[in-house]
């Protein structure tokens, strides 16, 4: 309804003495004085059953472990299926579950004419590339080393929202999270090269352009395409994704091998179903909960979760030069991601609603939750 939070606060003052005096006609005059105090107050009664607050933990904890095993599965499908193959029916079951969520939650999708060629472009950038550079990667090296190297996305986004972007300023802490993160890219990068890892150049570059071409997405979306309905969004990215897959598919991939293994289709129905539709609906509602900063703390665990997944099931190797690049990954990851105190406790204020009336300019400085970047930006393996 509304394009942004500055018009929705303008609506709402307009009309506010209407709404008061609709709610007044409704629980009388001596109800309404304790509703207020109570909205206010945060404290409306809670229902009975789990804590609210826990809820975006557990979610938190279900995409970390969906997102981050994505890279073992991936690796499962495609010692049968090639990586074009293995993308198609991904990006297929996971359409399906984003339909049946549309129709279990009666969400009408409202997609704008106008908006087509940006989805057209993100579900390029965000989905069909990289989920098959990262497929075709793993073909190449472990399933842990592709997990690390993807996890360096939010570097890849700080550099290019610099020049972007004008609320996205690289500063000395983020200049150092980029040199520390991409040291620790290049130390696993350079891995192989004296014979300790069997891991192939081209792969590590492979799932390297992939977190690059999530980066692009990110980037692109957050200017184009913010405050579009989240499961419409996430809807078109992957149909659009779909139809360009299975058209390269059938037009470049050779030979063409149809899963057979029932290992292969426990792979991809994880990827499609759980690592496309249920994590896209995980991510939105914890974006709603927490706001995109403390959400993107996903991107953290997810190559910690890769290693240890690879590690305990593939047994893949797990040499210590790895661990070190890891930390220096997630290290970086965390620096560019912090923001000042100022900036944290302003951002608090206005999401917690004790700043009423905040000017526009300072709602465009600022990354609220208010005025969300487009989850279809988010990456995902």
């Amino acid at each position: 309804m509304f394009p942004n939070e500055v018009l929705m606060r303008a609506w709402f003052r307009q009309y506010r003495s209407v709404i008061d005096q609709q709610f007044r006609s409704q629980i009388g005059e001596h109800g309404w004085p304790r509703l207020r105090e109570l909205v206010l107050a945060g404290s409306m009664p809670k229902e009975s059953g789990m804590n609210p607050k826990s809820k975006p933990w557990l979610a938190f904890g279900a995409l970390s472990l969906i997102w981050g095993s994505s890279f073992l599965w991936i690796k499962i499908a495609v010692q049968e299926v090639g990586p074009m193959m293995l993308v198609a029916f991904r990006l297929l079951f996971g359409l399906l579950a984003l339909l049946i969520a549309a129709r279990v939650t009666r969400q009408r999708l409202q997609v704008s004419r106008r908006d087509l060629p940006s989805y057209a472009i993100v579900a390029v950038l965000n989905t069909a590339l990289p989920f098959t550079l990262i497929s075709w990667g793993e073909t190449r090296i472990d399933s842990g080393s592709a997990a690390i190297l993807n996890g360096s996305m939010p570097l890849f986004v700080l550099v290019l929202a610099h020049f972007w972007l004008q609320d996205e300023r690289i500063t000395w802490m983020r200049l150092a999270g980029l040199l520390v993160g991409f040291g620790g890219v290049g130390l696993i990068v350079g891995l192989g090269a004296n014979g300790s890892l069997e891991g192939n150049r081209l792969g590590q570059l492979a799932v390297l352009g992939g977190a690059m071409s999530y980066a692009l997405a990110s980037t692109f979306s957050r200017r184009y395409l913010r405050n579009r309905q989240p499961l419409a969004q996430a809807t078109m990215v992957v149909l659009m994704a779909e139809v360009i897959l299975w058209v390269s598919t059938l037009a470049i991939e050779r030979p063409l091998r149809l899963p057979e293994l029932p290992i292969s289709w426990i792979a991809i129905l994880w990827l499609g179903l759980l690592g496309t539709g249920l994590a896209y609906l995980l991510y939105f509602y914890l974006l709603n909960a927490w706001g995109s900063t403390r959400s993107s703390m996903v991107t953290y665990t997810m190559p910690v979760t890769g290693v240890v997944l690879g590690v305990s099931f593939l047994a893949e190797p797990l040499d210590p030069r790895v661990l070190f690049g890891t930390l220096l990954v997630v290290a970086g990851v965390v620096l560019v991601n912090r923001k000042s105190v100022v900036r944290r406790q302003m951002a608090r204020a206005l999401q917690t609603g004790l700043v009423l009336d905040p000017e526009p300019l300072v709602l465009e400085g600022l990354e609220l939750a208010v005025t969300e970047e487009s989850p279809s930006g988010r990456a995902v393996s």
